[in-house]
């Protein structure tokens, strides 16, 4: 498949995706989330004070550091109005999934690639996080971190004219440089973002421990120095402000370690992980659609039903199809994931990302105060999808015609699923208009700040 026909394919789903994405984001039901990102964001830009904490978890705490206030301020210092901060969240989302299509790119063909772009740029499970909320900027540090990783890479292999497998080392210190600095800024993002955050970190532990990564120690001191900024402040206000240090205080009910006291909340973050690399999405669109918006009450009762065993019956036989794809991946890390002399080739490589990410996420599921919220979880759906990707990618031989018929097919399914949840589902309704949500919710913000 030439280069031209996936740019103009993937440019076509970017452009189906940008239109999903403003539909969601007008129909989202403001809540405390929202406030707290608009109040800290208007607070740093009328009174210069930048909160050096984020939105908080159940038995956690907030976020540290003060990225999600400084990249509210940054929009609204541009344009000013919320619909700013908005528009970034969904063009960061865009960058990620620019990010990660290089990244990926080599490894796959472009017709693997063209499946990637319909089931990243289309899944529910990214859409239905365009919320004006600092976890929907966590998937831009994912991709950054992604990116780091191909950079870093130690070693690579190929064949020689007589078939005979050659490995060799390489580390180029300018990209050894730049990607360590990428890296550590990109942790420091998604810590900053999310709590989930903590599955890069172990993911990025296990990589090094594996030595698939090379290093450079200028690079990691002027990403620690960075990220380092916008942490202390959060820092010096934890040592003299005992709110903020209350706010950290145990909570009996979501104590941290939740995940190992707990088998629930562990096994349904393993399952939800299994989930994103298929069509079994949230019950936020499933069991929550009411299509009583656009029928009147018996109709609608015969419509919800036909929803919901269609989404479950298709999300059965793609979460079939993903676990076998897993079964695979694990029969070919099994082999090389704990032995660090063995040089992965590329579809090792990419293998051992995704199987160090499953044993990030039950590592972070375990420390957990909680189950691992499956909306901010679909952020690292590009991880999960890597074992699908690399079935696909065997079969890239096959008839260009049904490639694109079945996807043809995917990118309808899609359209429809997402359209169903922007307009009726847990966190958004077709009678929530975002623009008269945010005057009221702005007008109420500026109004307590002046008294």
């Amino acid at each position: 498949m030439a280069n031209k026909k996936y740019l103009l394919f993937t440019f076509f789903v970017l452009i189906i995706h940008i239109v999903l994405a403003m539909v969601y984001a007008n129909n989202q039901i403001i809540g405390s989330s929202q406030n707290l990102l608009l109040t800290n964001a208007y607070d740093a830009l009328y009174n210069g004070k930048f909160s050096s904490f984020g939105d908080s978890f159940p038995g956690i705490g907030p976020t540290p550091g003060i990225l999600p206030t400084l990249l509210s301020y940054t929009a609204l210092t541009i344009w000013d109005t919320p619909l700013s901060i908005m528009a970034l969240i969904i063009i960061l989302r865009i960058l990620a999934f620019i990010i990660l299509s290089a990244c990926l790119k080599k490894y796959f063909s472009n017709i693997t690639m063209c499946w990637f772009s319909v089931f990243f740029l289309l899944s529910p499970f990214i859409l239905y996080n365009t919320t004006l909320t600092q976890d929907a900027f966590f998937l831009f540090g994912v991709a950054a971190v992604t990116a780091s990783y191909v950079m870093l890479r130690k070693a690579t292999s190929f064949q020689d004219i007589y078939s005979r497998e050659i490995t060799f080392t390489y580390d180029r210190k300018g990209w050894t440089f730049f990607g360590t600095i990428v890296m550590i800024l990109g942790l420091f993002w998604c810590v900053e973002t999310d709590y989930l955050g903590l599955i890069m970190v172990f993911l990025t532990l296990f990589m090094y421990m594996r030595r698939l990564l090379t290093f450079s120690f200028t690079g990691a001191s002027i990403g620690f120095f960075i990220g380092g900024m916008t942490i202390y402040p959060f820092l010096q206000e934890l040592t003299s402000n005992n709110t903020l240090t209350g706010l950290y205080a145990a909570d009996k009910d979501h104590p941290v370690m939740y995940g190992l006291t707990n088998i629930y909340p562990l096994a349904i973050s393993v399952f939800d992980f299994l989930r994103l690399g298929s069509t079994n999405f949230s019950h936020y669109l499933v069991t929550e659609f009411n299509s009583g918006f656009i029928s009147g009450e018996p109709v609608s009762r015969v419509l919800n039903t036909i929803w919901v065993v269609v989404l479950y019956a298709l999300g059965g036989v793609t979460l079939l199809l993903n676990i076998a794809s897993w079964s695979v991946a694990l029969k070919q890390c099994f082999r090389i994931a704990f032995d660090k002399h063995k040089v992965p080739n590329k579809r090792e490589y990419l293998y051992l990302v995704s199987f160090y990410t499953f044993f990030a996420l039950v590592l972070t599921a375990a420390i957990y105060s909680d189950k691992l919220p499956l909306v901010t979880l679909g952020a690292i759906l590009p991880l999960a999808l890597i074992p699908a990707l690399t079935i696909v990618d065997g079969h890239r031989q096959n008839n260009t015609s049904m490639h694109f018929t079945i996807l043809t097919g995917a990118i309808i399914f899609l359209t429809v699923i997402n359209l169903g949840a922007a307009v009726s589902s847990g966190y958004f309704d077709s009678n929530a208009s975002l623009s008269m949500q945010l005057t009221e919710e702005v007008n109420a913000i500026l109004s307590e700040m002046t008294n």
